[in-house]
């Protein structure tokens, strides 16, 4: 009864072609799961590109509406492509997967952490340690709205620390997206500090 009347309030349009009824309607789900995933990169891998406007606005419906079907379709279709990224993982040696964490009072303020959500599911599904290696000691504003400029002083004092580290082994970093790098090269040289031989990178987008 309750989800009836939500759907009533806040009635749900298909991201792909806005027809009213569900995030991503039944023509549009089989057209983009019928597209496979070619996993790009050598040390970043990512599933999407940002550009891709489905794989965007599921994203941003996780994200910033807290729509859990929408991590739902993302999985759906990176199911595909895990055979791919297990092969990588286990031709680069790789020991443990981590995330870039969000400070506490953004993950307060929204409720999880999808960076976190993403490594454990990854970390099962590659049979792989999950473990949290880095704190966000530091707030810094929302990445998507600052300039490259700014990123990279927000990020020049670095915001993470490092724990729960093993030496010389090789990690598997996890954040959403990958806008300039800056994030996930300041959280990686912490990584590195704390004794791993090697550091690989993981996004579900690049933007």
């Amino acid at each position: 009864m309750r989800s009836f009347f939500v759907r009533a309030v806040f009635p749900r349009f298909c991201v792909g072609c806005r027809v009213e009824g569900s995030l991503l309607c039944g023509d549009c789900r089989s057209d983009w799961l019928d597209v496979p995933i070619h996993l790009s990169g050598k040390r970043h891998v990512f599933s999407f590109l940002y550009a891709d406007p489905i794989a965007r606005s599921l994203m941003c419906a996780w994200k910033y509406s807290y729509d859990w079907s929408a991590w739902d379709l993302l999985k759906e279709k990176m199911e595909i492509a895990i055979p791919v990224l297990s092969s990588f993982v286990g031709a680069a040696g790789i020991d443990v997967v981590t995330y870039v964490p969000l400070h506490r009072v953004k993950k307060n303020r929204r409720g999880f952490d999808q960076a976190k959500e993403i490594a454990q599911w990854l970390a099962v599904k590659l049979d792989l340690e999950m473990r949290s290696i880095l704190v966000r000691a530091k707030y810094t504003k929302a990445q998507a709205r600052q300039s490259n400029i700014q990123r990279k002083r927000s990020l020049k004092d670095s915001p993470f620390m490092s724990r729960n580290q093993r030496k010389e082994e090789k990690v598997l970093l996890i954040d959403d997206v990958w806008t300039t790098g800056s994030t996930m090269y300041a959280a990686s040289k912490v990584i590195y500090k704390g004794g791993a031989s090697r550091v690989w990178y993981y996004t579900l987008a690049k933007g």
